[in-house]
């Protein structure tokens, strides 16, 4: 599903001249933005630890309302590659 300018919310304090000017501005860059994270194989990446010793600590908890939501969120991430999924414990 590709996002454009007009799928955008501004919020209702925007008067509607201000409105056009910031949708014709965002839209001169469309061609050089996209709407999907991917990757890239430009640079590399990673985090030094000061302990080879893991960090255990409970998971934050999520409303029961918004669980499907994340975790269609994270699907779609892991779909495109942009993170994985961890076995570690």
């Amino acid at each position: 599903m590709e996002e454009t300018v007009k799928d955008l919310k501004f919020g209702d304090k925007l008067s509607t001249e201000r409105r056009r000017k910031l949708e014709e501005f965002i839209g001169c860059f469309s061609s050089i933005s996209s709407d999907r994270s991917g990757s890239t194989t430009l640079e590399n990446h990673s985090i030094e630890m000061t302990s080879s010793t893991p960090v255990r600590q409970r998971a934050y908890s999520v409303p029961y309302a918004m669980r499907q939501t994340l975790c269609d969120a994270l699907e779609e991430v892991e779909n495109l590659e942009t993170i994985r999924n961890s076995n570690f414990p």
